[in-house]
């Protein structure tokens, strides 16, 4: 009879115990777009400016950016670990600074034409800048959320505990033990004699991270 065929990798994400207070401060953290629009319509609710195209659509995106603001707080209230693959709050954030950032430039653009002397704005380019780094984000997230990650496959198991540091990997083959020390927290005994401490901790579910490497390596008979 043939082998049965290796199960697949089970890749687990490594959420920092931070993660939720996170994700809600950086979405709190996103009134500072609405500020920015707020002053940018000002002009248009007092009557100095007239309703344009443009500032008809800022104020469209801007309701849109405050129902995905609510929208975001309330996934994270329900579904705090799951990270969608587009944060589209960070989307509408760039398209409330790069519009803002053309108006300013069209303000002072139109203002140069009626008379006034030429002078270098730096804000509607501050404004593009951070645009363009909420794009950034808003498709980098994701892929950030899940750097940190478990992998236990049928050879052993890898484990990336940092954004910025390097995958360790461990062969099956390699350890003698795999001993339980405290509930978030394993020493691995490998055969040449020295021992590791690998602890859970610092991340969200960090017991049933330990208990999941445990019985894999127990349903791969390591003892």
């Amino acid at each position: 009879m043939d082998p049965s065929p290796p199960s697949p990798p089970i890749r687990l994400p490594l959420l920092p115990r931070q993660h939720v207070r996170r994700q809600v401060g950086k979405a709190v953290g996103h009134l500072a777009p609405a500020l920015i629009l707020v002053l940018g319509v000002t002009p248009l609710a007092s009557g100095k400016e007239a309703l344009t195209l443009l500032t008809s659509l800022e104020v469209i995106v801007g309701l849109t950016y405050l129902v995905l603001m609510v929208r975001e707080l309330r996934h994270l209230h329900h579904y705090p670990f799951q990270q969608p693959r587009i944060a589209w709050l960070e989307l509408a954030a760039a398209a409330i600074l790069a519009l803002e950032s053309y108006h300013l430039w069209h303000r002072h653009h139109a203002a140069e034409l009626a008379g006034a002397p030429h002078r270098t704005h730096l804000l509607p380019w501050l404004y593009a800048l951070v645009a363009l780094l909420y794009v950034v984000l808003a498709f980098s997230f994701q892929a950030l959320t899940q750097r940190r990650y478990l992998q236990l496959q049928a050879d052993g198991f890898a484990i990336r505990t940092g954004l910025f540091s390097s995958v360790h990997q461990v062969c099956w083959a390699e350890l003698t033990a795999l001993e339980p020390v405290d509930p978030s927290a394993v020493r691995l005994r490998y055969r040449d004699g020295h021992e590791q401490l690998l602890t859970f901790a610092g991340f969200q579910q960090g017991v049933g991270h330990r208990n999941r490497l445990l019985s894999y390596a127990q349903s791969v008979h390591l003892r």
